[in-house]
């Protein structure tokens, strides 16, 4: 049976983003598009993950409420993306990304999530750990809610208790140092900055993050991967290390690449690819993605990025 991929979705929101010609403070502005997407970083990986089809289930958890949590859940349909949510009370947010299309600015604005109850943080729990069997994926993308203990990911881990259950992380902060610190993630993606404030170190080029890699990360976690913007990603995948370059492009949105990243790795993953493959995947995905002013793929664009990928073996251990 296929292993089932779980996205652990714990700030979701009803994206809008808002294509202006040029934006201007201190008078109105009128978008020329506005389109809404499902937003949290999960969906970002869930679309990224669908792209071209796929023979497994996906399914995302989350929290929803209010009638922008229906839109979340209709929007998501539509992509189909399946959501498996805990019903609340409250709104769920709305986040708006102001896009200055002449001259190529971005303007995240985003409202802050609502506070966790234990009871709903339990019942969060409970749904997770009810789906989640032998040999399947469990990706936790993105910051944890208000309510939500720094440890949370390594308890779920704990209470699976199932060495053949693959935890995958992309999160920062206090959640990101207790994963590191107190279990082994079968894979950790994160970027430069949230890599430097985990080790609390100041690394700026692709060898100092290779270097760093081979010398002072815990070789237990299997994959650990370091993207670097428009230099590339560093990658140490089952004790093998590799950088990654890929051409510059017209870059207009960088929004959710880092997700469309994490989705194009799992992909490769699932197909048993070998370790170049799964991050050509990802890189391909994320590059295709920042060429459109909405989080997209499509198989022209992705082909042609796709080619002109180059993933160089550094060191081996």
């Amino acid at each position: 049976m296929n292993p089932v991929i779980h996205l652990i979705c714990p700030n979701p929101a009803v994206d809008r983003t808002l294509l202006i010609e040029n934006f201007k403070e201190g008078v109105p502005n009128r978008p020329e598009e506005v389109k809404d997407f499902p937003g949290g970083k999960s969906f970002n990986v869930a679309y990224s993950l669908l792209f071209g089809g796929v023979d497994h289930e996906v399914v995302v958890h989350t929290i929803l409420g209010g009638e922008n949590g229906q839109r979340v859940s209709r929007l998501a349909k539509e992509s189909g993306i399946e959501v498996n949510s805990i019903d609340i009370d409250k709104n769920t947010r709305e986040c708006n990304i102001i896009v200055d299309v002449l001259n190529k600015n971005v303007y995240p604005i985003y409202e802050k999530g609502f506070e966790l109850t234990e009871d709903v943080l339990n019942k969060l729990t409970q749904q997770i750990l009810g789906r989640v069997k032998s040999g399947d994926y469990v990706v936790f993308s993105g910051t944890l809610m208000q309510g939500m203990p720094d440890h949370y990911i390594q308890e779920i881990q704990d209470q699976v208790n199932d060495p053949t259950v693959k935890f995958l992380v992309d999160t920062s902060g206090q959640a990101l140092q207790s994963v590191y610190m107190n279990s082994t993630p079968y894979l950790i993606k994160i970027n430069d900055e949230e890599y430097n404030e985990l080790f609390d170190s100041h690394l700026e080029k692709p060898e100092e993050f290779i270097e760093h890699l081979q010398d002072q990360v815990d070789q237990k976690i299997k994959h650990f991967i370091v993207t670097l913007g428009k230099k590339g990603a560093v990658a140490r995948m089952s004790g093998n290390f590799y950088q990654l370059e890929s051409r510059p492009v017209d870059s207009k949105n960088p929004v959710a690449s880092g997700d469309f990243f994490l989705g194009g790795v799992i992909r490769g993953l699932l197909d048993e690819d070998n370790d170049v493959e799964v991050l050509k995947r990802g890189i391909a995905n994320a590059t295709t993605n920042v060429q459109f002013w909405y989080p997209k793929i499509t198989q022209e664009i992705y082909d042609q990025t796709y080619h002109h990928i180059k993933v160089k073996k550094l060191k081996e251990n």
